[in-house]
């Protein structure tokens, strides 16, 4: 069986983590990392120099796909009101580490955990 998402995943690229419960509820993470620093989307920002300005670096993204096809996005860290799930400013070449229910992600200034919200 083969899937791909919608998601076009800019350089460089992502290297994605499985998870699931068992032999189920399986889920594929991505993590979107195009804005990892020395990347400007305006070629008049000059993005190598130090400090870096804020506009070379932006928030990396966490996507949780179905991972029997992924065409169906779950869940991203974006998609929340008020940037409650916002990540921190992307590095490149950092999978997301899933662990004891949680997923990590480790950013620029800080490690972002995932994981359910409290009821």
């Amino acid at each position: 069986m083969t899937s791909q998402t919608a998601q076009a995943f800019g350089y460089p690229g992502t290297v994605p983590s499985i998870s699931s419960r068992g032999a189920t509820h399986g889920l594929v993470w991505a993590l979107e990392e195009n804005r990892y620093g020395y990347a400007s989307f305006n070629p008049n920002v000059f993005c190598s120099v130090v400090p870096l300005p804020a506009v070379c670096s932006g928030p990396a993204v966490l996507h949780a796909y179905d991972a029997t096809n992924l065409t169906v996005e779950y869940w991203n860290s974006s998609m929340a009101a008020n940037n409650r799930d916002r990540a921190g400013n992307a590095v490149k070449f950092v999978p997301p580490t899933v662990a004891n229910g949680k997923v990590y992600v480790g950013t620029r200034t800080r490690l972002d955990v995932y994981g359910l919200l409290p009821n």
